[in-house]
């Protein structure tokens, strides 16, 4: 006889649909928000061609793997001595957990 659980089972989690330019476009607005600066167009592309290079998508963010190789993969291509690069990172940590608590 097969036993009936008293309580249904929890679905698995949603995965984010986003290209891996559209993560990186999330994650450059998560940054500099509505800011309009050079900055911010020279991050994007920075990190657009990171996010391809590493197919980083939704679904890899949402998921269940370490933050830390995440951020270095989007950040490859922001130079180490640039004096924002440990304030991006941060934010990326956050970005990352936020998308976690969306996909939840």
């Amino acid at each position: 006889m097969v036993g009936v659980q008293d309580h249904p089972v929890a679905p698995p989690p949603t995965r984010l649909r986003l290209s891996p330019a559209e993560a990186a476009m999330d994650l450059t607005h998560f940054i500099f928000a509505d800011e309009q600066s050079g900055g911010r167009v020279s991050f994007s592309a920075v990190v657009t061609a990171a996010a391809s290079k590493y197919s980083i998508r939704g679904s890899t963010l949402s998921g269940s793997g370490n933050v830390a190789p995440l951020t270095r993969q989007l950040l490859s291509g922001v130079d180490e001595s640039n004096d924002a690069r440990s304030s991006y990172e941060a934010s990326c940590h956050d970005w990352i957990h936020a998308l976690r608590e969306r996909s939840t």
